[in-house]
């Protein structure tokens, strides 16, 4: 390794901070402070000299306000719901009602044996949270599975509302055939990624009206993470 280059030039890839920082370019120009910033992410940031949630405080907020900030991880892209749950109880209080939600993806070498392993990509996604209109995020569940497909068309099947479901790569890489997940419903997958695909899936068609399903599987727990998005008009 040569002593006299900058670590940004060693490694091509893309910083939790930098990735956010594109992110935030364009929110900061219309929406006030957030209080709330929370971060979801798989693994730790390659980049060791940069803190994303330090970033985003300064960045998004200056010295004037303190938002309340965490992080989840170790969840796979369950990460951003539970993030999301954690804000609902935040909301449910009273306190720290609106804010962001930071999804990073990083090219690491990570690997499950035995499981689905999308392509590995660099990505980002943010999510605004606690504004006046919108979907209404509710009825987040975890439940422990080896066959996440089954317990995704289970859940489906609990909830004859559900008109959409919205899922992860990772989940998707389960199902030997894509008619066998969510048949009967309009489904939207993410692309590759942990943290981002589920939220990519919801970008590529937002929710307008009626009520729809979000998921997500943990291989290493073999967990799915789910939630509804109620977006009756």
């Amino acid at each position: 390794m040569p002593a006299d280059l900058p670590i940004e030039d060693l490694w091509p890839g893309h910083s939790y901070v930098r990735m956010a920082r594109q992110c935030a370019r364009d929110l900061l120009k219309d929406m006030p402070a957030p209080a709330v910033i929370a971060v979801a992410y798989s693994t730790p940031d390659l980049m060791l000299t940069d803190v994303v949630g330090c970033y985003l405080v300064d960045a998004l907020c200056g010295e004037d306000q303190r938002p309340e900030m965490y992080g989840v991880s170790d969840q796979a892209g369950g990460a951003g719901l539970t993030a999301l749950e954690i804000a609902r109880g935040f909301a449910s209080s009273g306190n720290h009602t609106d804010g962001l939600l930071f999804a990073v993806d990083q090219i690491t070498p990570y690997h499950v044996p035995g499981a689905p392993h999308p392509p590995k990509v660099d990505g980002a996604a943010v999510v605004r949270f606690g504004t006046d209109s919108g979907p209404v995020f509710e009825g987040f569940r975890v439940a422990s599975t080896s066959d996440p497909v089954r317990q995704l068309n289970d859940m489906i099947a609990a909830d004859p509302r559900i008109s959409g479901v919205y899922v992860g790569a990772t989940l998707a890489g389960y199902a030997d055939d894509p008619e066998q997940l969510a048949p009967g419903r309009d489904l939207f997958v993410g692309p590759a990624g942990m943290c981002t695909s589920l939220w990519r899936a919801v970008e590529s068609k937002w929710p307008e009206s009626g009520t729809h399903l979000l998921a997500d599987y943990d291989p290493h727990a073999q967990r799915i993470y789910a939630a509804t998005l109620d977006a009756q008009i």
